[in-house]
C-alpha cells in the first residue's frame, strides 16, 4: 500500500488498486494471476473530484475524488496543490507521498499517496 503498488492480471492484462488474490476485470475474475505494478510513476487524470467543507482539514475544504492511471486502475485518492479553480475533470496527475494526518497526542505523522498537479 504504502509503495502505490497495485496488481496486473497477466491473464487479461487489467490493472488494479489495490491488489488482491482476484482480477476485477468483468469478464474473467481470474484467481492468483496477479504481478506487482507499480504506480507511483504512472501519470494519471482526474475523472471526478468534490469539495467537502465539512470534513475537519487544516486548509478546508478538501478535495478527493476518482483518478484514472494511464494504461489502467484507478483509485480513489485527496488531492493537493490545486490553485483556484485548476482541479478539474481530465486535469493530468501525478501522485506525491505527503502527510496524511497528523496525531498530536502521540506526535505521530501518517503519511499516504495523494494526487496533485503534473508539471
Amino acid at each position: 500500500m504504502l509503495g502505490l503498488v497495485g496488481g496486473r492480471c497477466t491473464k487479461t492484462g487489467t490493472v488494479q488498486f489495490p491488489k488482491s488474490e482476484v482480477s476485477v476485470n468483468a469478464n474473467d475474475h481470474a484467481v492468483g494471476t496477479q504481478e506487482d505494478y507499480p504506480l507511483a510513476e504512472v501519470p494519471a487524470k482526474v475523472m471526478t473530484w468534490t469539495a467537502d467543507a465539512l470534513t475537519y482539514s487544516p486548509d478546508p475544504p478538501s478535495y478527493y475524488g476518482n483518478i484514472d492511471f494511464v494504461g489502467g486502475g484507478r483509485m480513489m485518492a485527496e488531492f493537493t496543490d490545486f490553485a483556484g479553480d485548476a482541479l478539474d475533470v481530465g486535469a493530468d496527475l501525478r501522485m506525491m507521498f505527503r502527510i496524511k494526518a497528523f496525531d498530536e497526542n502521540r506526535g505521530f505523522r501518517r503519511y499516504f499517496w495523494k494526487a496533485a498537479p503534473a508539471f
